[in-house]
C-alpha cells in the first residue's frame, strides 16, 4: 500500500472517528454504590456529569465523612467498569469498538500494529 493510498484511506476514518467522539460524549453512564444510595454519573468523554447522595446516606455518615467517601469511590468505580465494558479498556480495544465492522482494509492492520 502506497503512502498516497494510506493518507486516502484516514479521511473516512478520521471523520466517522469524530462522529462517534461526539455522540459518545453525549451518553451518561451511572454508577452507583451502597444500593443507589449515591450515585456518579460520567460521560462517553470521562467529564463528571454530576454526585448525587441519598439523604438518608448523608445523615447516616454524622462525624465520619470516610463511609461517604467510600460509597462515592464505589460508585465512580462502578461507572468506570461499565465505561471499559462499553467503549473498551485499551486504545486498540476502543479503537476496534469505534469502527466497529468498518473495512479498512490495510489500514487495519497498520493501526493494530501501532496501539
Amino acid at each position: 500500500m502506497d503512502l498516497d493510498s494510506l493518507m486516502g484511506a484516514f479521511g473516512p476514518m478520521q471523520q466517522k472517528m469524530q462522529e462517534a467522539e461526539a455522540k459518545r460524549a453525549d451518553e451518561l453512564i451511572e454508577g452507583t454504590a451502597g444500593g443507589g444510595a449515591v450515585r456518579v454519573r460520567i460521560r462517553g468523554n470521562l467529564a463528571m456529569d454530576g454526585v448525587t447522595i441519598a439523604p438518608a446516606a448523608a445523615a447516616a455518615v454524622g462525624d465520619d465523612p470516610s463511609m461517604l467517601e467510600d460509597l462515592i469511590q464505589a460508585a465512580f468505580s462502578d461507572a468506570l467498569r461499565q465505561y471499559h465494558s462499553r467503549y473498551g479498556s485499551t486504545a486498540q480495544e476502543q479503537l476496534q469498538k469505534l469502527m466497529g465492522d468498518s473495512d479498512l482494509g490495510g489500514l487495519g492492520s497498520l493501526l493494530g500494529g501501532l496501539l
